[in-house]
């Protein structure tokens, strides 16, 4: 059901994504609309207080515990009404505010407009002229949340009879309006050429009327806008000078077809959402050289909501309705575990981008992460060597965290090193008090952290509230890397540790290339990291399997792949044959005051991936999984208790 109209009531997106969560569940406890949403529980109890408050849901106390229902829909009718008559005022206003807005000159020919409702009344402004120009093109808008606004936009565009003239690389990735479709696109007026890729910039330019308009995409888009003719018409020539000499399309065969799955909501987004733009990147570039195998690659987003089981729902739809042949994303072990047994049922591919516990093979994931091996087991035995022999272990509750120290208590055990401390938050938690309390009182030479998402956020910020600096108890985190930090202050973050295969400031020729291309498509302040290289890096490989099977046949990919080298930004990379992991060098670095990492170890050679690490046996290491899994009730991730 889609209530986003309850946006024109005042309602925010997460408060309607709790409203229809409640709507369907009925009478249900906050861990149930938990569940169903993916929403962190503090922003659930945000929605929930706002829409009591505003009058759609009401609570009773159900054997203890709040238990949350709809009010009657009524109460949205009554809205309604008042609305329409407040608007019926203002209609009749209209006359005397459109001769006001008339006779007053305007003193500047500059405005700036700041926000998705700014952004949504300069662009319906530019439906009242016949055309609109685009350079640059009006794709960064998918990264915002005005993405099914603007699909709207398009339809009274063209229920209008109005032109759109879209110069870029990329279109707009609506699915009513594939770059390829000439014909059917000209129906609708909309005309799409290639923009060279060497003169795209990272915003957007929108041309109508005498306006030139500058927009930035962010999660909170704004926009410079220009009233001028002469500026106007000399921004006209430029387009029509691309115009005239650009390609129509790119290819005319039929599109090869790919899926993207990551969260872009959620406790996940901090990480996630990023490597859509890295995979995006490299799309492009593909595409930019015509493809492959003379096809174009066509993308289906999808927003995997930090929610295990809508990764596997979201899967499963494209691969068996959008029939993909192949499909990049997941981050936490959670989502890829619940995706994986569609993958091999299905016989599809998953390119899995991020470090994991490893304790698992399939061939029909490509993982492209490190193992333990290659990331944690280098990390601990760096941190014995130059910190010290006492460790305090911090994770999130889930498998990757829950996994990886039971390997690290191994190690310690048969390498005299102590475990002074173990301790798990639920993914999403912001509560880190008592954790760190614990750290202090134990005294751990180092801290090995396992925290994903968004808590990182609240943990470091504790770690620098309670004095526990890095000269003192230093931190080696798996999962922080440069662009989680950019979210962070960089103060609670210096001096701290990392371990990845790949950072920003590598000094090579690839490298190079990758953040040149990042920094100049997304803005100069946007940063690199081990992930959203590894995502990008994804694409590429695919393309070379692609074009070494001759076909985008999952069976002759799946073959393709197997022994792939490749020279990357992290350096000289091989698909091993056996095993679909990945060979590569393990680093690790401090982070400067710049919010970068300065690398201070790294392995002399590749090191080659150990899915099952030798400690155990595989039998041994599947029961210790299952028994997770079964004791978080068929979850591979602890939920928290219901309130």
């Amino acid at each position: 059901m889609d209530l986003e109209q309850l946006k024109e009531l005042g309602l925010s997106d997460g408060q309607i994504t709790v409203y229809s969560a409640v709507l369907e569940l009925g009478t249900s406890t906050l861990s149930t609309i938990q569940k169903k949403t993916g929403i962190g529980r503090r922003n659930i109890y945000d929605n929930l207080n706002k829409l009591i408050e505003k009058g759609f849901v009401t609570y009773i106390i159900k054997e203890g515990k709040k238990a949350y229902t709809c009010t009657h829909p009524n109460k949205i009718q009554e809205d309604i009404e008042i609305k329409k008559k407040a608007l019926e005022q203002l209609e009749k206003q209209i006359p005397q505010i459109t001769a006001f807005f008339k006779e007053v000159k305007l003193e500047t020919q500059i405005t700036v407009f700041r926000g998705s409702e700014s952004i949504k009344a300069l662009l319906n402004e530019a439906l009242t002229y016949d055309s609109t120009y685009w350079i640059g093109g009006s794709s960064g808008i998918e990264q915002t949340t005005l993405r099914a606004w603007f699909k709207e936009w398009m339809l009274r565009r063209e229920k209008q009879n109005k032109q759109m003239y879209d110069l870029s690389t990329q279109g707009t990735h609506l699915e009513e309006y594939h770059t390829t479709e000439t014909e059917k696109n000209k129906k609708q007026n909309y005309h799409y050429k290639t923009l060279p890729e060497d003169i795209l910039s990272f915003t957007t330019i929108l041309v109508f009327g005498n306006k030139v308009v500058q927009i930035l995409w962010n999660k909170q888009p704004f926009a410079f806008v220009l009233e001028s003719k002469e500026v106007k018409e000399s921004y006209l020539r430029f387009f029509n000078h691309f115009w005239k000499e650009a390609p129509t399309k790119i290819g005319t065969k039929n599109p090869i077809k790919i899926g993207v799955i990551h969260s872009l909501t959620g406790t996940m987004a901090i990480s996630e959402s990023s490597l859509v733009d890295a995979t995006l990147m490299a799309v492009d570039q593909i595409n930019q050289q015509g493809g492959i195998l003379g096809r174009k690659i066509e993308c289906a987003f999808v927003d995997g909501k930090s929610n295990e089981q809508t990764f596997a729902e979201e899967a499963e739809r494209l691969i068996t309705q959008e029939e993909v042949c192949s499909i990049f994303g997941g981050w936490t072990s959670a989502s890829r575990k619940t995706m994986k047994p569609l993958f091999e049922k299905y016989n599809n591919l998953l390119w899995y981008p991020v470090e994991y516990e490893g304790l698992e093979d399939s061939p029909n994931i490509i993982y492209l992460g490190s193992t333990t091996n290659q990331q944690v087991l280098p990390a601990i035995q760096w941190g014995a060597k130059t910190l010290g022999k006492k460790i305090f272990l911090i994770g999130s509750d889930y498998l990757f965290p829950r996994s990886v120290n039971e390997l690290v208590k191994i190690y310690a055990q048969n390498n005299d090193l102590t475990i002074v401390g173990e301790e798990y938050r639920i993914l999403g938690d912001e509560h880190f008090e008592t954790v760190v309390k614990n750290i202090k009182r134990t005294k751990p030479d180092f801290i090995l952290n396992t925290i994903n998402g968004d808590s990182n956020v609240a943990f470091f910020k504790e770690l620098k509230k309670q004095n526990v600096t890095p000269d003192k108890i230093p931190t080696i985190s798996t999962s922080i890397a440069e662009d989680e930090i950019r979210h962070l202050p960089v103060e609670n973050m210096e001096g701290h540790y990392a371990a990845w295969n790949y950072f920003q400031s590598l000094d090579n020729k690839e490298n190079k290339k990758f953040v040149d291309a990042f920094k100049k498509r997304y803005g100069p302040h946007r940063v690199t990291s081990d992930a959203m290289e590894k995502a990008f890096l994804a694409v590429h490989l695919f393309t070379k399997a692609v074009q070494k099977a001759g076909t985008d046949n999952v069976n002759d990919i799946r073959e393709a792949v197997k022994g792939l080298t490749m020279d990357t930004p992290e350096g000289l990379i091989t698909i091993n044959k056996t095993t679909n992991h990945i060979t590569t060098i393990s680093r690790i670095g401090r982070v400067t005051k710049e919010g970068q990492f300065e690398m201070i170890w790294s392995s002399k050679e590749p090191i080659i991936a150990e899915p099952y690490p030798q400690f155990k046996t595989k039998e041994e290491w599947n029961a210790f999984t299952n028994k997770l899994h079964h004791d978080w009730g068929r979850k591979w991730a602890k939920e928290e208790s219901e309130q």
